[in-house]
């Protein structure tokens, strides 16, 4: 399958860290980045891993890496995961200052993205993000269902995004199938993240060709923005 349109991120968090290279090598060749997310037990209730897991992941892969920093005061991380090898940083709107922390991650070299809990207004953007990440779960948690409600936030961004002509990619993270990455690419999504989806059970390529062809029907039917 061609691909048009929205892209394929993986997120690590739900592959099998004991055979973490197999699990990368078995869809590198299929994926467009990775997705990890970094969780610090406060700003969410769970823990999930630090610097070191981020460059293990970095020595098995050339593709992009995007470190979504789901912690409190995020900033103080910053260089730690730029150093560990993260093409991207992408923190939450509702742990640190807008403008400060975006405006550091951009001194230290690598994108910036900014993401959006499932009840926060997706307001705050403008050209000084490379990427707006909307939550589709609440996060903190694998394999949670899709708020179906979020996608009328992924078209509302995407117009906003159309109409102000900035260079701003449109993200979706959680509850990611095949059916959920047609309706967000339907709707205007540039990138989903897909974790269970992908990495539980075992045809992860397939899941994943799955995943390209409804994201390419999804591209197709595409509502008018």
């Amino acid at each position: 399958m061609a691909r048009i349109g929205t892209k394929i991120s993986a997120s690590v968090l739900s592959a099998d860290f004991r055979k973490l290279n197999l699990e990368i090598y078995s869809i590198d060749d299929l994926v467009d980045e990775y997705h990890l997310d970094i969780m610090d037990g406060h700003f969410v209730p769970n823990i999930s891993f630090g610097p070191d897991f981020v460059k293990a992941v970095r020595k098995l892969t050339k593709k992009p890496l995007d470190v979504h920093l789901m912690v409190e005061k995020p900033e103080k991380y910053v260089d730690s995961f730029v150093d560990a090898g993260a093409d991207m940083i992408t923190f939450h709107t509702e742990a640190a200052n807008y403008f400060t922390c975006s405006d550091y991650i951009r001194k230290k070299g690598v994108k910036v993205g900014i993401a959006y809990n499932p009840i926060t207004p997706a307001y705050i953007f403008g050209e000084e993000m490379d990427r707006v990440l909307l939550m589709s779960v609440k996060p903190g948690f694998a394999g949670q269902e899709f708020k179906k409600e979020v996608l009328k936030k992924i078209y509302e961004a995407k117009k906003w995004v159309k109409k102000k002509k900035y260079n701003i990619e449109i993200a979706v993270d959680g509850g990611i199938n095949d059916k959920t990455a047609y309706q967000a690419a339907k709707n205007g999504a540039d990138i989903i993240i897909a974790g269970s989806y992908v990495f539980k059970g075992y045809n992860h390529k397939t899941k994943i060709q799955n995943l390209r062809q409804a994201l390419f029907l999804g591209h197709i039917m595409r509502k008018k923005i």
